[in-house]
């Protein structure tokens, strides 16, 4: 039969006197049944929890996989493509697995990528500056550079949020920054690209490049 782990962990809490040993803990089960407390349940369905388990397993055989076809893909690429290569995501997309880590990093840089794009610390729920720092170090370490991005959607959320997401990972030591398109049609407010810039380079750089032609 299948019990409430909750249901039965609060039942034993009052038997304060007793120590947590198998030959206990069976005794409590046998008396959790003798009140009464399982005529409510339902026989144990095996072949369900097998089925359930199965699938687990198979999404993150999935998921394994999907990793190493990008690899043999961007490996191809590369023998084929001398540009700038660039790897990784921006955020999660739904997938239940981690945006950013050191072990894929490692292999997307064996791979041959140039460029690590990772969230910009502030835009991925858990993904912390610790970690952001700690990946900058492997990728400098290997010769290439980092790309932390916004594609949140906070572009758009005003300039104070899009100063603080620019400010904290430049502390981090990334190289390039990128800004997303949510604002008017395909591009973000002209406020954050302004704030953006200025937190990075300051006004006078920004200004510089603001005046200078884009036939030069």
């Amino acid at each position: 039969y299948q019990i409430n782990a909750h249901d039965f962990a609060k039942y034993k809490d009052s038997f304060s006197d007793i120590e947590k040993t198998d030959p206990s803990d069976a005794y409590i089960l046998a008396d959790f049944a003798r009140v009464g407390r399982t005529k409510s349940l339902h026989p144990f369905r095996g072949s369900q929890y097998i089925a359930l388990q199965r699938l687990t397993r198979q999404r993150y055989h999935i998921s394994k996989n999907l990793v190493k076809e990008k690899l043999y893909v961007m490996n191809n690429i590369y023998l084929s493509f001398s540009g700038l290569i660039i790897a990784g995501k921006m955020h999660g997309a739904g997938v239940d697995e981690p945006v950013a880590s050191e072990e894929s990093v490692k292999e997307f840089l064996d791979a041959g990528a140039d460029v690590i794009l990772v969230p910009a610390v502030g835009t991925v729920p858990g993904f912390t500056s610790g970690e952001l720092i700690n990946i900058v170090k492997i990728v400098h370490k290997h010769g290439g550079l980092v790309m932390s991005t916004i594609g949140t959607s906070q572009e758009s959320s005003g300039a104070q949020t899009v100063h603080d997401i620019a400010l904290q990972n430049k502390i981090c030591g990334i190289d390039i920054q990128h800004i997303g398109d949510a604002g008017w049609g395909v591009v973000p407010p002209t406020d954050t690209i302004f704030e953006l810039s200025k937190t990075i380079r300051g006004m006078n750089h920004t200004i510089s490049r603001m005046a200078r032609s884009i036939n030069r």
